[in-house]
């Protein structure tokens, strides 16, 4: 999950705020602007879960609220 931005140039940073179990958590990301700055800056707090099953990997996520990450000036949540 922390490696999203390796792969992913719209990301700009991805943070875990909070593991819940073995494989869940609580991430932050941050995307930077896109198309000529026509879309601003953006960030997402959700909770994501992965499992594997054989070779098949299962990804699942819904957005969040977190209070310990609250919006930030100039980021579009």
């Amino acid at each position: 999950m922390e490696e999203m931005g390796d792969w992913n140039p719209n990301v700009k940073e991805i943070k875990v705020l909070q593991k819940i179990g073995k494989n869940t958590m609580i991430t932050h990301e941050l995307a930077a602007a896109a198309a000529g700055n026509l879309v601003g800056p953006r960030d997402f707090v959700s909770v994501r879960c992965a499992k594997r099953r054989g070779s098949t990997c299962v990804l699942a996520g819904v957005a969040t609220h977190f209070g310990e990450m609250p919006e930030q000036k100039g980021v579009i949540r």
